[in-house]
């Protein structure tokens, strides 16, 4: 006689539930989705898909605005009809017709030009045309977290559930409320609302839950990432917990504006350092939570390996 299988219901469908389904399915389970608002949560219908899409469309008028320090003119001629260069069309790189003279500029109302005289392009952004994209991008991501989802026989059930109280769910290490049986995973939790936590902590719920081996997560190696431009990336110990002395490191600053992947637009490299906490001091220093002072220090005095 087979063994019951389990019993498995998620309420929410975003990174937190969506992989947490897929776990349960994998392992035998019989599971439900319960969501409302569209598979893959806020973080594929509202956040991060859709941020995302600005953020490249941004980029690109951020490269369009500064075309024509790197010789590219945007709906307008060549200064002085030199040949190998022309317009064709809002925007092009400079090239020669075959006998060598300038191609045609198209009529007098160019678009991208101010009133149609030559002088410095202006592009725009077809606002409409951009949101539909967003909306298309996020719901075709959707439709493919709904397809794997069913691909391993997860029931999805269009409706709400409700959670009593207000605040945060409280949680242990591996998911656990207060209730016997119940987890909880993403930002009703609380703990680091990223989508890559949310999605660990279903895993981890599932895994515990269905008597795997697991180990809790750990949340001092969750990478984040501060969509500024030029884009800042953290993991691990903060340069605060350096100063402070809680963390048993030191902090260096490096010259990454020297770099090859350094970001440079016309007014010079973006990047001009990064403080950046790495390596322990000498062996026999204090404990990490005994606050000391520290000198910054450079590239060139940083402290060689020690032999091991």
């Amino acid at each position: 006689m087979s063994q019951p299988r389990e019993r498995i219901v998620i309420l929410g469908g975003g990174p937190g539930g969506y992989e947490a389904a897929l776990v349960a399915a994998q392992h035998g389970a019989q599971v439900t989705v319960v969501d409302s608002d569209g598979l893959g949560g806020a973080c594929v219908l509202t956040d991060c898909v859709p941020s995302k899409t600005l953020i490249a469309s941004s980029t690109t008028m951020s490269v369009v605005h500064g075309a024509e320090d790197l010789g590219i003119r945007i709906g307008v001629p060549p200064v002085g009809g030199a040949p190998g260069g022309a317009v064709s069309g809002r925007a092009s790189a400079a090239r020669g017709s075959a006998a060598g003279a300038p191609a045609p500029v198209p009529g007098a109302r160019m678009p991208g030009v101010p009133g149609g005289r030559p002088g410095r392009g202006r592009a725009y952004v077809d606002a409409p045309r951009l949101y539909a994209r967003i909306k298309a991008l996020a719901q075709a991501q959707s439709a493919d977290v709904a397809l794997r989802l069913a691909a391993e026989g997860v029931e999805i059930i269009s409706d709400r559930g409700a959670l009593d109280g207000q605040g945060f769910v409280e949680v242990d290490r591996v998911s656990r409320t207060t209730a016997r049986g119940v987890y909880a995973a993403g930002d009703c939790t609380g703990v680091m609302m990223l989508a890559s936590v949310a999605a660990m902590q279903g895993r981890i719920a599932m895994w515990h839950t269905l008597g795997e081996a697991v180990q809790p997560i750990r949340l001092d190696r969750v990478a984040a990432t501060i969509f500024t431009d030029p884009e800042i990336a953290t993991v691990g110990v903060t340069a605060v917990a350096v100063e402070s002395g809680a963390a048993d490191a030191v902090a260096v600053k490096l010259p990454l504006a020297t770099g090859a992947v350094a970001d440079r637009g016309s007014d010079g490299p973006h990047v001009r350092g990064l403080p950046v906490a790495v390596g322990q001091p000498d062996r026999g220093g204090p404990p990490a939570h005994a606050p000391r002072r520290r000198r910054p220090l450079t590239p060139s005095a940083a402290p060689a390996p020690s032999a091991p």
